[in-house]
């Protein structure tokens, strides 16, 4: 998912900066003016929606160590009892 994201991030740029070089060499067509803006605005929702599968991805992994953390707890738990200790 991130790197369909990331793929889109850099279509989105490349957008931006080959419609400002219109612009440039049009400067009175306001179409490309409203283009730009719209694809910025684009790049931030994209950029939005990266951001939460990010933390999305960073609670999985917390998650994940809490889970693991408990399971040896528990291992070394019964260990104990079985040993003895």
């Amino acid at each position: 998912m991130l790197s369909v994201l990331e793929k889109i991030k850099i279509e989105i740029k490349e957008d931006i900066k080959q419609t400002q070089r219109l612009f440039d060499d049009n400067p009175m067509n306001d179409y490309y003016q409203s283009e730009i803006f719209a694809l910025k605005r684009s790049l931030a929702r994209v950029e939005r929606e990266e951001s939460k599968e990010l933390n999305c991805l960073d609670a999985w992994a917390v998650e994940l160590s809490r889970n693991e953390k408990i399971r040896k707890e528990i291992e070394n738990g019964c260990n104990k009892k079985s040993t003895g200790v």
